[in-house]
Formats: structure tokens, C-alpha cells, sequence
């Protein structure tokens, strides 16, 4: 099914409830998206910035390497999110 959900003039976007309910998405929830080649974005799927810490906390002590703040997984998200849309442009 497909939804048509309004964006506001700060950019926010409300996800239908039918939608939140089904992906299991909470308030805090921050969502991947992926823009391909053709500018289509699609929703991959909700991501808890928690899981992220986890995942993040397990790699560092694999590889010896000290703490990451929020600040800098969220930039790092961000920027890796505007090369693959500049990639997606060429």
C-alpha cells in the first residue's frame, strides 16, 4: 500500500500510524533511508540509535579503538548519507 505523508516546512515527515505500528517504529527511532539511482527513496527499515551504540561498543573493543560519542555516529550517518546521494546523481 502506498502512503502520502505530508512535510512540514522543518523537514519532519509523520509516519501513518499503520505504518509505525507495523515496523515497531517508537519515538527515537531514527529510520535508514536510501536514495537510489533513479532519486527513488525507500524506508530500509527503523533503526534505534541504541542498536547503533551496541554495535558501535562491539566493534571498538574488537579493534582496540576508544568510545564515539552520539554526536559523531549522527554525522557520520549524515555524511555517509550525502555521498551515497551525490554518488546516486552521477
Amino acid at each position: 500500500m502506498t502512503y502520502f505523508p505530508v512535510v512540514t516546512s522543518k523537514g519532519t515527515i509523520t509516519v501513518p500510524a499503520k505504518i509505525r505500528k507495523q515496523l515497531g517504529i517508537k519515538p527515537g527511532i531514527r529510520l535508514a533511508i536510501e536514495v537510489n539511482k533513479k532519486g527513488n527513496a525507500e524506508i530500509l527499515r527503523p533503526i534505534d540509535i541504541k542498536e547503533i551504540r551496541q554495535r558501535n561498543q562491539q566493534f571498538m573493543k574488537k579493534n582496540k579503538i576508544g568510545p564515539i560519542t552520539d554526536e559523531q555516529i549522527t554525522k557520520a550517518w549524515q555524511d555517509a548519507a550525502i555521498e551515497r546521494y551525490k554518488r546516486s546523481l552521477e
